[in-house]
């Protein structure tokens, strides 16, 4: 994470938006003051300020269908998974790509040994100090995919990686699953998002960055066995708004949560 990296402050903006809710499908008290209100506002008025380029005239729409549901879904699949984990025994907790992200932060992570892992942490830091949010069992390691700075481990180990898979190389995502399956142990699960072959997203990285590959089925299968990981659970969009998603919009159907076409949700264990 560079210094208030624009893609990571959309994500943190999503997650504090989604807090006005009453019925939230992620709940999330620490985004809402990692952010500024200037930051904040700032964000909703280049929305406002865009909104034909989304094809509706409500903002909380556009940002239900368009920006929130990649960045509140794939918390909450991880969330749900690293609780699952937690009961079965799991002591270690390894967050890739870790940027604004709060998942560290949650109740369902204490007592785990956590690592975050990034560019940079100097302006995350700051923000958590600043709100007086201890970090005293987080450690940080400023590590670039698919190198990574984190130390080997007899401990079950549990690996988020959300919203890194579109911007790295078929190759470099194989040599990531191959350092995690180097530095964790029998029973370590791989929690990530991907773009399937049908993929085509509409809004492009505010930072340029380039979606690099998409996968099959198959494709995905075979790379994860290689290194030694086997698939446990893949859910396509229609799933994930239904485990999800349905919820909040039956409280909210004037401006629902739509699953993203093409992406799908990977949770994998390592044999």
């Amino acid at each position: 994470m560079e210094n208030k990296s624009i893609t990571a402050m959309m994500c943190l903006f999503a997650r504090a938006n989604h807090q006005q809710y009453d019925k939230r499908v992620l709940d999330d008290n620490i985004s809402p003051v990692l952010i500024s209100d200037e930051e904040y506002q700032g964000i909703l008025k280049s929305l406002e300020e865009s909104i034909d380029f989304f094809e509706t005239d409500d903002v909380s729409k556009a940002i239900n269908k368009h920006i929130a549901p990649a960045v509140i879904g794939r918390d909450a699949y991880a969330l749900s998974c690293i609780k699952t984990e937690a009961r079965l025994g799991t002591k270690r907790l390894i967050i890739l790509g870790a940027g604004y992200g709060t998942i560290a932060y949650s109740p369902a992570c204490r007592g785990m040994e956590i690592w975050e892992a990034d560019r940079s942490f100097n302006d995350k830091i700051g923000r958590l100090n600043e709100a007086d949010i201890s970090i005293d069992d987080i450690s940080f390691s400023e590590s670039v995919l698919p190198e990574i700075r984190i130390p080997k481990s007899s401990k079950k180990t549990v690996i988020t990686a959300l919203g890194l898979v579109y911007y790295l190389s078929k190759k470099e995502f194989e040599e990531t699953v191959k350092a995690l399956s180097e530095l964790t142990a029998e029973g370590s699960s791989l929690i990530f998002d991907y773009p399937a072959e049908e993929y085509c997203h509409k809004l492009q990285s505010p930072q340029g960055e380039i979606m690099k590959a998409k996968y099959g089925y198959r494709e995905i299968e075979a790379l994860l066995d290689r290194q030694g990981f086997k698939i446990y659970e893949l859910l396509t969009p229609k799933e994930i708004e239904s485990r999800f998603f349905s919820e909040f919009n039956r409280e909210y159907g004037d401006r629902p949560l739509i699953a993203e076409a093409g992406v799908n949700y990977c949770l994998a264990v390592k044999k």
